[in-house]
């Protein structure tokens, strides 16, 4: 993930609109695929984050992050789905999203 991808969200959440809850979650994949310099400009974001405004980001390998993103994030760890997770899961994604 680039530092120009980061910079545009920050940006995006600085001046964008706001949702009719006044809430916005912020979900950043695979945040080991952050360069460094992306890191860098989400380690402000984070420091200081626009009002109403929460981040997810979701590794598989936090270690390869900057130490003090890591700091600065509450850790949640997630164990390996089972086969029937997964197969309910694969059930779910049919559904339109008013019943799932």
């Amino acid at each position: 993930i680039s530092i120009e991808a980061i910079q545009e969200l920050i940006k995006k959440l600085k001046y964008g609109n706001y949702v009719s809850s006044g809430h916005r979650v912020v979900i950043i994949k695979k945040g080991e695929v952050l360069t460094l310099p992306a890191q860098n400009a989400l380690l402000k974001a984070l420091e200081e984050p626009p009002i109403g405004t929460t981040f997810i980001l979701t590794s598989v390998s936090p270690s390869s992050l900057l130490e003090t993103i890591v700091s600065r994030c509450q850790s949640v760890y997630f164990g390996p789905l089972s086969v029937e997770e997964l197969l309910e899961l694969d059930n779910l994604k049919s559904l339109k999203p008013s019943v799932a």
